[in-house]
């Protein structure tokens, strides 16, 4: 069997060009933060990285892991505002509704993930690539949903 060198060798220093924006992504509070959690210019800025890659997949998850923490922060902060001015009683229900919200996702994600990635990709390490890239973007989905509520919480 005769390996692609050429392919093995970009895909290998394709990381080296998406590391510094995975870096900028996960540390800076950037605009993504300014505006509430939607997706940023670092974020933008990572796929455009992908892009030019041609939409590798290992690196197009990073990406979206990387802004699923900064969206992750958003609804933290916003949670614990919501911990600060709401009554207790209003504050446990909202806890009860939080984990269920946080069990329904992981499972609603990982069913789309797999049902997805099996019909698209048959081949055993294409799918579980393709599995994690559609997990990720299911998150990052039902996070934005998420602090949208959150938000309107009275």
């Amino acid at each position: 069997m005769r390996r692609n060198w050429v392919g093995f060798y970009v895909r290998r220093l394709g990381w080296l060009l998406v590391l510094p924006y995975l870096y900028l992504v996960a540390l800076s509070p950037g605009p993504a933060l300014a505006r509430h959690g939607r997706p940023g210019g670092a974020w933008e800025r990572c796929l455009a990285v992908v892009d030019a890659h041609n939409g590798d997949v290992p690196m197009n998850t990073a990406c979206n892991n990387a802004e699923l923490q900064r969206r992750d922060a958003v609804l933290n902060a916003i949670y614990r505002s919501l911990r600060q001015r709401l009554p207790a009683a209003r504050m446990g229900k909202l806890q009860e509704d939080e984990r269920a919200w946080i069990a329904h996702r992981d499972t609603k994600c990982e069913k789309e993930s797999v049902h997805e990635a099996g019909d698209r990709y048959p081949e055993a390490e294409q799918g579980r690539q393709a599995q994690k890239l559609y997990q990720s973007y299911c998150l990052l989905d039902e996070t934005e949903e998420r602090i949208g509520y959150l938000r309107a919480v009275r």
